[in-house]
């Protein structure tokens, strides 16, 4: 599994401990295939560890018929089960059968491993955003920085970033006990040919920060 990619898909984001946001706390291997639907059956009843609420991860999934990475939905290999959130989960349990919140969407066939991971609590933790605020900065991101609006209707305008070097970065929203607003940045890994093709996440937790690709 490399550390990081040039890309900016969920799985190239760099694989810090701080990003992290999951731990995987079980696994079960299914006793036919699952064609359609939500429910997936076990050779075996589901333990009392696995309960509503946990993400769900295809351990050999090639087609990404159970989950994707939540985050922007991009690919992600079995490298990245329990790091990343996935865009399904558990939703109920019932001997040896568990009801996922979202349909399949392929065939996923018998006696495959299904992973399940608990969201790690980071409540009273300075890193509660540190992935969903960790971005793929480009030169032409660069050029496309975008004001964001709060609640209040104070617009920001990203320039107070200042200089931001291309590669992946982490953006911290931060209030001063006076009320401004300030942007705080973080380079995490420097890249000399960042490729930007998600418009999506060039956005952090807090909203817009940079436009386009």
């Amino acid at each position: 599994m490399p550390l990081w990619g040039n890309t900016d898909a969920a799985n190239n984001e760099p694989h810090f401990p701080t990003l992290r946001e999951t731990v995987v706390v079980g696994s079960l291997v299914t006793t036919n295939a699952v064609l359609s639907g939500n429910k997936v059956w076990f050779t075996e009843n589901v333990p009392a560890t696995i309960t509503a609420g946990l993400y769900v991860y295809g351990g050999d999934d090639a087609n990404n018929a159970i989950s994707r990475v939540a985050k922007d939905l991009s690919f992600f290999d079995q490298n990245d089960i329990g790091f990343w959130r996935s865009n399904n989960s558990v939703a109920a349990v019932s001997g040896n059968t568990i009801t996922l919140t979202n349909n399949v969407s392929g065939v996923y066939g018998p006696s495959k491993r299904v992973y399940f991971a608990t969201g790690l609590d980071r409540t009273n933790s300075p890193d509660l955003n540190a992935a969903n605020d960790t971005i793929l900065v480009t030169s032409s991101r660069m050029a496309n920085t975008q004001g964001t609006t709060y609640a209040a209707g104070s617009t920001v305008a990203n320039t107070k970033l200042g200089n931001v070097n291309a590669g992946w970065n982490r953006i911290t929203r931060k209030i001063n006990n006076d009320g401004t607003i300030r942007f705080l940045k973080e380079t995490l890994v420097a890249l000399a040919n960042p490729v930007a093709s998600n418009t999506q996440s060039a956005n952090t937790s807090a909203n817009a920060i940079y436009g386009g690709l």
